[in-house]
């Protein structure tokens, strides 16, 4: 089965899309035009790409994906969805910015929101 960047970028969008906050008062669903989607390849330590489990030691690359929502949150997803930040925090920008984002299970996560 072959993947494409689109397919994956496409199962993001689909998944965040009722995961992010609307405009408050708002009553229609998120449209894929109020939305900024971001994607990189980052890389990994193991074949877990941070969403902890068991997995293999070997440098992986996984493309990371992190949808924006138009009220500020974002939905991160590493292969699949990782977490959603309802308040992202500078540290969180600081992350985006640089390309490196930590995993799910990672203690620094707990750093990118308010």
């Amino acid at each position: 089965m072959t993947h494409t960047l689109g397919a994956y970028l496409d199962r993001c969008i689909a998944d965040a899309l009722p995961r992010l906050k609307q405009w408050p008062g708002s009553n229609i669903s998120l449209q894929t035009s109020e939305i900024e989607v971001h994607s990189w390849p980052q890389g990994w330590p193991d074949t877990t790409c941070g969403g902890g489990g068991c997995g293999g030691q070997q440098v992986t690359s996984a493309q990371a994906c992190v949808i924006i929502g138009p009220c500020g949150d974002a939905c991160i997803y590493h292969k699949r969805f990782a977490y959603y930040l309802p308040d992202p925090t500078p540290e969180f920008w600081d992350a985006f910015a640089a390309r490196s984002l930590p995993g799910a299970l990672s203690p620094a996560r707990k750093k990118l929101t308010r």
